[in-house]
């Protein structure tokens, strides 16, 4: 019997594609550093020495036909009309080389947050992004007629991969936002010189424009006051008394998904939002730098949690009040509750020597307690390169009640051994974003009233509004 000249086996097309999602398949589901090359031809039914014919590593995968992208991307540039703008060219090649085909949208999700969150891939994006700033480059020296490695080819193509990534972390962290409406936006702000009072009407947060006088405020024509304390130098504060914040917060374990720094982070955004709210209302606000390490001695049995204890801590937030008289107040924006009863003691301490000091916790309704749905949730929102998805595994789900007498015994290992109180895995960021703005408003009520000195007990014990406290 004669052999059959069809070739066999997949066509070549066929089977890169077919060994490309096959393997973001298993990224998505035992995580890419847990995944190997014979993991993934095995799964595709094919040999490693397959696999190496399409891609010289594993991490090549993720990237897909970048390279013939690139080249394509190179083409469009060449191709633009000398009439049309450099940087018009530029976003108009961008945005092409990111165009995706509606059914494409879930596959091109995995890759790119793969790409922008795994630390390994993150090492190998900075090759891949320096090819593609060099295509950026080549092009606009040649309009310029000067050396791709001048400064203003070479700045083109930094800040044109700036607005990439930013667009890509919007898109991933909004399941409804459009990628080709956020790259175009990113140009537009390059394009306007990044004027910001043409792009927002100039009611910009920085901008602290006053309008009270009351506590807090500030008359109009009055020199702004700083928002940032860390930022502002001695005689800047001369002249004013702004309502300080100062975030609170730990490092502590949070699972095997979320960073140690991640109560600090909390406080610190939700500080920084509501200020920015206050400060467009008229009051003068200033944010301190983060109090990063609290009492987390409960977690001391995972690697890497620091803490300074109950003591400790409430004697440094009586200190710090004490020292803070130059301020019409003072707010200590905690992100941990671990760190409530310290918090507690010291403000009722100040307040009783007769200064205007409140305490403010997270209590969202319905929140989980620790590393769960409300803080990976959160962290989706404010920084999600920093999340592990892949690794967010479900903890003890029971009720914290249930769980406190063996909490205080033994601390977090005895009732979680993954360090979760709580399930992560249906976060998302919408629900994050929502969390904020359900805490920023919380705080924002409880600094107003402090801005009017009428701050009652209730807006400090417990501290925080209605909900469940998180013991985060």
């Amino acid at each position: 019997m004669s052999k059959s000249n069809a070739p066999s086996g997949r066509p070549p097309a066929t089977s890169r594609a077919e060994l490309e999602a096959v393997a973001l398949d298993l990224f998505a589901d035992q995580g890419f550093e847990r995944t190997t090359v014979d993991d993934i031809a095995d799964a595709a039914g094919v040999s490693r020495r397959t696999f190496f014919r399409y891609y010289p590593s594993k991490n090549d995968v993720v990237w897909g036909a970048f390279d013939e992208l690139l080249a394509s991307m190179d083409h469009w540039l060449g191709a633009a009309p000398p009439s049309t703008p450099v940087l018009a060219a530029v976003a108009g090649a961008v945005v092409r080389f990111n165009s995706l085909p509606a059914g494409a949208v879930p596959e091109h999700r995995q890759r790119m947050a793969l790409i922008l969150r795994v630390p390994a891939l993150q090492a190998h994006g900075t090759l891949r992004y320096a090819d593609w700033r060099a295509v950026i480059a080549r092009f606009v020296a040649g309009r310029l007629g000067t050396d791709p490695f001048a400064p203003i080819p070479q700045l083109v193509g930094h800040v044109s991969l700036a607005v990439s990534v930013a667009a890509y972390e919007q898109w991933l962290a909004d399941p409804d936002a459009d990628l080709a409406g956020l790259l175009q936006a990113g140009f537009a702000t390059l394009g306007s010189g990044l004027d910001f009072d043409q792009l927002d009407g100039g009611d910009t947060a920085a901008d602290g424009v006053g309008r009270g006088d009351t506590a807090g405020g500030r008359a109009a024509g009055a020199a702004s006051p700083p928002s940032h304390l860390a930022e502002a130098r001695s005689p800047d504060l001369d002249a004013s008394h702004p309502v300080l914040l100062v975030p609170l917060g730990s490092v502590e374990q949070h699972g095997p998904h979320l960073p140690l720094d991640t109560d600090t982070r909390v406080a610190v955004a939700v500080a920084e939002r509501a200020a920015d709210d206050l400060r467009r209302r008229g009051h003068a606000i200033a944010v301190a730098p983060a109090i990063a390490y609290g009492s987390s001695g409960e977690h001391a049995a995972f690697a890497g949690t620091l803490s300074v204890g109950q003591i400790a801590l409430e004697a440094q937030l009586v200190e710090l009040g004490r020292s803070a008289d130059h301020f019409a107040g003072m707010v200590i924006v905690n992100g941990h509750g671990g760190n409530v009863e310290a918090l507690r003691r010291a403000v009722d301490r100040l307040r009783h020597e007769g200064r205007n000091v409140a305490g403010w916790s997270p209590r969202p309704a319905g929140g989980d307690a620790h590393a769960g749905r409300t803080e990976t949730s959160l962290l989706l929102h404010l920084a999600p390169r920093s999340v592990r998805p892949d690794l967010a595994e479900a903890g003890n789900t029971a009720p914290l009640g249930e769980l406190l007498a063996d909490l205080r015994k033994g601390g977090l290992a005895a009732v979680t051994p993954n360090g979760v109180l709580g399930d992560p895995t249906g976060a998302t960021p919408g629900e994050g974003e929502a969390l904020l703005d359900a805490l920023v408003a919380d705080l924002s009520a409880v600094v107003h009233a402090v801005v009017d000195a009428v701050v009652d007990e209730a807006s400090t014990c417990p501290p925080g509004g209605s909900g469940t406290t998180l013991p985060s």
